[in-house]
C-alpha cells in the first residue's frame, strides 16, 4: 500500500495462503457436506436475531449482519470497510483502544456498548466478543451482542422514580417533622404559664392545669370528631399514599384509602357514607384522576376534588389530562402546603 517493492518472504507468505485458500475452496467444493454447513451456517448468522459482527484490531468492520446493521439504520454491505470508532457514542469512544487492548491481551470482552445510530439515537449493545486467529490469516474478532436500550432505559427510569419517592419522602417527613416539634414547644409554654395559677384552699394547696389542647389547629384540623370531613385518597404507590394518610389522620381527618381508581369506584358503589374531598393522582394505570372524579360525582353530586402529580400543572395541560384552573398540589410538596390546598378545596 505504500508503493515498496515486497520481501522475498513477504512475497512467499502471502503465495502459500493463496495457495490453502484454493485448496479449502477446492475441497469444499468436492464435498457436498461441507458446501452444505457452510452455505447454512452463512444463512443462520445473516437471519439471526442476534447481533453479529467480524472486526479486525484496529476496529475495521469485515462483516456485519442485517440484525446489527439494521439497529443502526444502515445496510450490511455499507457497514463493511468502516471502523467501529464511527458508531461509537462520544461517552465512549475514548475508551475504544483500551476494548482493543483487553482483546489482544485476553482474546474474550464483555460489556456495554454505546453507539449512535444513522437518526442520532442511542442504542446499548450487551456483547461478548473473542478473538480468532488461524495460521496464515490475520486475527479477527468476532462479535455478538443483544440490543438492550430499553431494558437500560426502564432501569434508569426505575432508579429515577426512587431516587425522586426519596426525595419526596424526606421532604414531607422532614418538615412534618419541624411542625410538629414547634407546635409541641407551643403547647408546653402555655402549659407552664397557666401552672402558675395557683387557688390555695384552708388546708389544700392545689394547682389546675388544663388540658392541652390540639397542637395542630393552626394547620386547619378538620374541627371536632362528630365534624370530621372524610377524604377518599387514591394513590398507587404504597408508600406515598401511607405517608400521606398518617399527614391528614394526624391533622383530624377521616381518610378512605385505596390503590387503584377501580377500587375508589367500588367502595363509592358499596355504601352512602360521606365524602367530603377525593385526593388523587392525575396519573394512574388504567384511569386519570380526573376521569376517576368525573364518575364519582356522578354517584355524589358536588364532591370535591384535589389533584397531587410529578409533573407541572402546565404540563398535564398541555397534554390535554388536566383542566385549567383544577386545584393542584404538585409533587414534592410540603405538609403546610399539602393542608392549606386542602383548606382552600373544602372552603374552610
Amino acid at each position: 500500500m505504500n508503493g515498496e517493492p515486497r520481501r522475498p518472504d513477504e512475497s512467499a507468505r502471502e503465495l502459500e495462503r493463496l495457495r490453502r485458500r484454493v485448496a479449502e475452496l477446492e475441497a469444499r467444493d468436492r464435498d457436498p457436506d461441507l458446501a452444505d454447513a457452510g452455505e447454512m451456517f452463512r444463512r443462520l448468522v445473516e437471519n439471526s436475531l442476534g447481533l453479529m459482527c467480524v472486526h479486525d484490531l484496529d476496529g475495521n468492520l469485515l462483516f456485519v449482519n442485517a440484525a446489527a446493521a439494521q439497529t443502526l439504520g444502515f445496510r450490511p454491505e455499507d457497514g463493511v470497510g468502516w471502523n467501529l470508532r464511527r458508531f461509537l457514542s462520544p461517552s465512549v469512544e475514548s475508551e475504544f483502544d483500551a476494548y482493543l487492548a483487553r482483546i489482544r491481551a485476553h482474546g474474550v470482552d464483555s460489556g456495554l456498548m454505546r453507539l449512535v445510530a444513522k437518526d442520532g439515537t442511542e442504542r446499548v449493545w450487551s456483547y461478548r466478543n473473542v478473538l480468532h486467529e488461524e495460521p496464515g490469516i490475520p486475527p479477527r474478532v468476532l462479535g455478538h451482542a443483544q440490543d438492550v436500550t430499553d431494558r437500560v432505559r426502564a432501569e434508569h427510569a426505575l432508579k429515577e422514580s426512587e431516587r425522586r419517592f426519596r426525595s419526596l419522602t424526606a421532604a414531607l417527613v422532614g418538615q412534618w417533622t419541624a411542625e410538629v416539634q414547634a407546635s409541641n414547644a407551643r403547647a408546653q409554654e402555655e402549659m407552664r404559664e397557666r401552672a402558675r395559677i395557683e387557688v390555695e384552699g384552708a388546708r389544700t394547696r392545689r394547682v389546675y392545669l388544663p388540658a392541652v389542647e390540639d397542637v395542630s389547629a393552626g394547620f386547619g384540623a378538620a374541627g371536632p370528631a362528630s365534624d370530621v370531613e372524610t377524604v377518599l385518597l387514591v394513590e398507587d404507590e404504597t408508600e406515598v399514599r401511607e405517608l400521606i394518610r398518617d399527614i391528614l389522620e394526624s391533622h383530624g381527618y377521616g381518610v378512605v384509602e385505596v390503590g387503584d381508581p377501580r377500587a375508589a369506584l367500588a367502595w363509592v358503589e358499596r355504601g352512602s357514607a360521606p365524602i367530603h374531598l377525593v385526593l388523587t393522582d392525575v396519573q394512574m394505570l388504567g384511569m386519570s384522576g380526573p376521569v376517576l372524579v368525573d364518575r364519582i360525582a356522578a354517584a355524589r353530586p358536588g364532591v370535591k376534588a384535589l389533584y397531587v402529580s410529578g409533573h407541572s400543572a402546565e404540563a398535564l395541560g398541555r397534554q390535554g389530562v388536566l383542566e385549567a384552573g383544577a386545584a393542584f398540589v404538585e409533587k414534592p410538596f410540603t405538609v403546610t402546603a399539602l393542608l392549606g390546598k386542602i383548606r382552600e378545596v373544602l372552603g374552610r
